[in-house]
Parts: C-alpha cells; sequence; structure tokens
C-alpha cells in the first residue's frame, strides 16, 4: 500500500498475491493467501459468512496468518459473534 492509500479498517484490507513478509516463505502460504484475497473480497462484498469461511480456509493452510486471524475477527464482529471475536482479536496480539 502506498502513501496515496488509505486503509478503512471497515471494509478494506491489503490482499497478497505476492507477500515480502516471513511467512510467505510457509509451506502453504501462497494457497492461504489466495482464501485471505477471496475472504476479503466476500468481506468487501459484506458476505460475512463467506469471508468468515474463506479467512478459515487459509488458517487452516497456515495457522500463523494473523492477517486472515484478524479478518476472521473483524467477520465475527460482523456476524454478532462477540465473544468468538474477542478471542479472534486476543489470538493476533
Amino acid at each position: 500500500m502506498n502513501e496515496s492509500q488509505s486503509l478503512n479498517p471497515a471494509s478494506d484490507a491489503p490482499d497478497f498475491a505476492d507477500s515480502t513478509l516471513p511467512d510467505a516463505l510457509a509451506p502453504g502460504f501462497e494457497q492461504a493467501a489466495q482464501r485471505f484475497n477471496l475472504g476479503n473480497q466476500a468481506f468487501r462484498a459484506k458476505d460475512w459468512t463467506l469471508a468468515l469461511a474463506r479467512y478459515a480456509e487459509a488458517l487452516a493452510l497456515n495457522a500463523k496468518f494473523e492477517l486472515a486471524q484478524l479478518g476472521r475477527a473483524r467477520s465475527l464482529v460482523r456476524l454478532g459473534q462477540t465473544t468468538a471475536a474477542r478471542e479472534a482479536f486476543a489470538a493476533v496480539l
């Protein structure tokens, strides 16, 4: 993301087709990134249930994918599952 782009925490999240993060070398990261991107698309379309499923798929492929965990937490908030959302946010911290 460059300086001219802004991130709206309610609807935007970075996409990761290519990543320079250390976990990018982890097995399954490319597939996890694809699921994460699909989760972001669903989130932007306000399909919280589908977004939650895609973020869960990304986490199943790479349990250390913190952005997927964050997306999962945000989806849980939108679905009104506040206790689960708090736990998911805590896992990111």
